[in-house]
This record gives C-alpha cells, structure tokens and sequence, in this order.
C-alpha cells in the first residue's frame, strides 16, 4: 500500500477521477486502501466480522461524500477520520465494547479442530498485548494503534485525531512510558 507522502502520479490521478465519482476508480481505490481501515477496526474491536461491516460503512461513505476530499495526497488520513468518526458513532450506539473475539486464530469459524500450539502461542501474546494497551486511555492507545500498528506518521495521526504536533508527541511518550512500567512489571513478576 502506498501512503500518501508518497502517491505516484497515476494513483493520484485515479484518486481524482474517483473523486468526481468514477466507480471504477473508486474501487480501486478500495482495493487498496481496505486492509488498513480494516485494521484500524480490528485492532479496537478484534471482531473480524464487526471490522469487516464497519470497514464496509467507511467506504460508503467515503463514496458518498467523496467530492469533499479536498487534497487527494491525504486520502488515507480522510479515510481514517470517517474511520474513527464511524467507531465513535458504534461505540455511541452500542454503549458497550464487546468481549474480544479471536476466532481469526482459528483455523475456521465452524472448525472442530484445536488450535496448534504455535496458534494458542499467538492467540496468549495478542491477548497479553491487548491487556497492556487496555491499560492506556482511549487517545493513547489510538497513538500508538495508528503509529506502531497501522505506521503512519506523526504528520498523519495529527490530520486523523484533529490535534496539534506537540499533543501526538505528549499522547505517544506518555503512552510508551505507561506500557514499559507495565511491561517492566509483568517480565519481573
């Protein structure tokens, strides 16, 4: 995937026929820009199906009001904002955060089969991670979701979240600094 610092010409050029409503160009565009807003949903609700849905809805309304992208270099950080604004929107309505769902680990929703060891491995260690990143408010662990997980730049998570330079660098370090006390205390244990 190509972020934005770096469109080449023709991606820049598809991002503007999408914009003047090309479906074709806009499915392009969705091709390429899914996995990271899927992400985006699944690191938060680590609920493949829910991600999935709300990935869906982001696109949709990506494509109604894509005449608004003003600067098409900074499509993913728009996309972003619908993201996070549809999150705030569910978290909003559902007025509850779901029990996490790992069912991505398993060979197959309707799967009799156990999960290997290596998978068990996996699923204890995303648990742990997501144990430790619950334990920061809900602006920290965006920073470092955005940052660490989906590698945007500091440039992008200012535009995404709608704060200035110096707050993403106040929210990443306070961030950084809670998870090695707590990372620090759980390897001591």
């Amino acid at each position: 995937m190509e972020t934005n610092d770096r469109l080449n010409q023709p991606f820049e050029e598809l991002i503007e026929k999408a914009s003047r409503m090309d479906e074709e160009a806009f499915t392009r565009v969705y091709q390429e820009y899914t996995a990271p807003i899927f992400h985006f949903f699944f690191l938060r609700l680590r609920d493949r199906t829910l991600a999935e849905d709300l990935a869906q809805i982001v696109f949709l309304k990506a494509w109604e009001n894509i005449r608004q992208l003003q600067e098409v270099e900074k499509i993913l950080a728009w996309l972003f904002k619908i993201a996070r604004n549809t999150l705030i929107d569910y978290w909003r309505k559902k007025k509850e955060i779901n029990v996490p769902d790992f069912s991505a680990l398993e060979s197959g929703a309707d799967s009799t089969e156990p999960l290997r060891p290596e998978d068990l491995d996996l699923k204890m260690l995303i648990e742990e991670i997501w144990e430790v990143l619950e334990g920061l408010n809900e602006e920290q662990r965006e920073v470092i979701v955005l940052r660490f997980f989906e590698g945007m730049s500091p440039k992008e998570i200012e535009e995404i979240m709608g704060k200035s330079s110096t707050a993403v660098r106040s929210l990443q370090y306070r961030a950084l600094t809670k998870l090695k006390k707590v990372l620090l205390r759980k390897i001591n244990k």
